[in-house]
């Protein structure tokens, strides 16, 4: 598997392999991990020790994000940071 490239400008949608029906990582460097979700999938509920940016790019499927006890919708494009610590999980819905 190939790293993505560093220092240069990239559309991530183009750099990526897609798994129907599942959530898959695809790169790991450092501390950033890159997941993929199919409409229904879910990141269970769970903390992290470090902050991570959740950020959506489908144009048929939106992310509800539970973060301590809030509710949020991300539409494409739209990003959230969720803090260290703080309990939050992720799942794809269709629209």
């Amino acid at each position: 598997k190939e790293s993505f490239s560093k220092s240069y400008v990239m559309f991530i949608a183009n750099q990526i392999d897609y798994a129907d029906g599942g959530i898959s990582t695809e790169d790991e460097s450092g501390n950033a991990t890159l997941f993929l979700f199919d409409a229904g999938q879910r990141l269970s509920e769970h903390t992290a020790p470090f902050d991570a940016w959740v950020t959506f790019n489908a144009e048929t499927v939106e992310a509800e994000i539970a973060l301590d006890g809030q509710s949020l919708r991300l539409e494409t494009g739209e990003s959230v940071i969720t803090p260290a610590g703080v309990t939050h999980s992720v799942r794809a819905v269709m629209l």
